[in-house]
C-alpha cells in the first residue's frame, strides 16, 4: 500500500510558544490624545455653545504671555494628563462626586479638550512645516557649498588672469587686488566675483591693439567674464536665501503661542474646579500638571475673602480699615495645598 500523504508539519515548541505570545499579549492601551478625542465625540454639546463666554474678557496678550513659557508640547502634556483624570472622574465616579464638581460640567470639559485637540494638530503642522523646511535649508546649504568651493578656484584663478593683463601698472595690479579680496564687502566672495568681473568687462571694452591682443592670448572673452559674473550674483542669491531660511527657522510663531497661553488659561480653570469640589467631596480627585504646576497657582493665586473679624469699623471716622494682608509664596506646596482661583474658596 502507498503510504499516506504527509500531514503539515507539527508545531515544535518554539512555534507554539510564539503562537502562545500572541493569544496572551493585551492589547494595547489607547493613547491620551486618543481618549480624550473618544470622550468629545461621545459628549454632546449643544449647538451654539462655544467657550467665548468663559474667555471673555481673557486678552490676546495675557494668552500670549503665558504660552512663551513653556514648549507647547509641555503644555499640551499637562493639558491632557489633566482633562483625561478629570474626564474619567465625570464618566466614572458616583453621582455625588459628579454632583459636587461645579463649574466644570462635561460639555465645558469637551469644549477645552476640542481645543486642546486643535492646538496639538497646530503642533504637529509646525513639526511638519519644520521638516520640510529643514530639507530645504539642508538642500540650498549643499548647492552652497559647491558653489563657494567652485568660486574660491574661480576668483584665484581671474586675479591671475587679470592681473596679467597689466603686470607693469601697478594702479592695475592693486585695483585687481582689491577686487579678489573684496575688502570695501568684507572679503565676500560672492561680491569679489561681480568686482572680478566688472574689471574684465572694461578691459574687453578696450579696443587697443595691445589690451586685444593680450586678452586673446590669456582667454579673457566674453564666455568667461560671463562665468565669472554669473558665479557671483549666484552665490550671492544663494546666501540671501540661506539667510531668509534661518530667519524663518528662529521666527516665534506668536499665534501657537497664543493658542498654547489659553490652553493653560482652561486648563486652570478645570484644576480649580475640582479643587473646589474636593474640598466638598475629598473623594474628587486632585488634578496636578507637572510641567505647568508653579505657573498655574501663580496666575491662580488672588487674595481670599477678608475673614469677618479681620473688618473692623472705625467709630470716630466711620470708615472700614482693612489690615494689608501678605500672601506667602509657597514654593513647595504640600499635597492637597488649595488654589486661590476665582472658582475654589481658601482653606481655613
Amino acid at each position: 500500500m502507498p503510504p499516506a500523504p504527509a500531514g503539515p508539519p507539527a508545531a515544535g515548541p518554539a512555534t507554539t510558544m510564539g503562537l502562545l505570545a500572541r493569544r496572551s499579549r493585551p492589547p494595547k492601551e489607547p493613547s491620551a490624545r486618543e481618549r480624550l478625542q473618544s470622550f468629545v465625540l461621545r459628549c454632546r454639546v449643544p449647538d451654539g455653545v462655544t467657550l467665548e463666554a468663559l474667555t471673555d474678557g481673557l486678552t490676546a496678550e495675557a494668552c500670549l504671555d503665558a504660552g512663551r513659557c513653556y514648549p507647547p508640547d509641555k503644555i499640551l502634556e499637562d493639558a491632557f494628563s489633566v482633562y483625561v483624570k478629570a474626564s474619567e472622574t465625570l464618566r466614572r465616579s458616583r453621582e455625588a462626586e459628579r454632583r459636587a464638581v461645579r463649574g466644570c460640567t462635561a460639555e465645558l470639559l469637551a469644549l477645552v479638550i476640542a481645543q486642546a485637540l486643535e492646538l496639538a494638530a497646530h503642533v504637529d503642522q509646525q513639526g511638519k512645516q519644520r521638516a520640510v523646511h529643514a530639507q530645504a535649508l539642508e538642500a540650498v546649504q549643499q548647492k552652497l557649498r559647491v558653489n563657494f568651493a567652485r568660486a574660491l578656484t574661480l576668483r584665484e584663478q581671474a586675479r591671475r588672469v587679470l592681473a596679467a593683463m597689466g603686470r607693469d601698472d601697478a594702479g592695475h595690479l592693486d585695483e585687481v587686488l582689491r577686487a579678489a579680496s573684496a575688502t570695501d564687502e568684507r572679503g565676500s566672495v560672492a561680491a569679489a566675483m561681480v568686482a572680478l568681473g566688472a574689471i574684465g568687462r572694461r578691459l574687453l571694452g578696450d579696443a587697443s591693439p595691445k589690451t586685444v591682443q593680450k586678452a586673446r592670448l590669456l582667454g579673457l572673452d566674453e564666455q568667461y567674464v560671463s562665468t565669472i559674473e554669473t558665479m557671483g550674483v549666484d552665490l550671492k542669491r544663494a546666501q540671501d536665501e540661506l539667510a531668509r531660511l534661518a530667519q524663518q527657522a528662529h521666527t516665534p510663531d506668536d499665534q501657537l503661542f497664543r493658542e498654547a497661553g489659553l490652553t493653560v488659561h482652561l486648563m486652570m480653570h478645570v484644576i480649580e474646579a475640582f479643587e473646589s469640589a474636593h474640598e466638598v467631596d475629598a473623594s474628587v480627585p486632585l488634578l496636578r500638571p507637572v510641567h505647568t504646576q508653579r505657573m498655574v497657582r501663580k496666575m491662580s493665586r488672588i487674595p481670599p475673602p477678608l475673614p469677618p473679624m479681620a473688618v473692623r469699623a472705625d467709630a470716630k471716622l466711620g470708615q472700614v480699615k482693612v489690615p494689608d494682608i501678605k500672601i506667602t509664596d509657597v514654593r513647595s506646596p504640600a499635597p492637597g495645598a488649595n488654589f486661590r482661583g476665582g472658582l475654589g474658596r481658601a482653606k481655613r
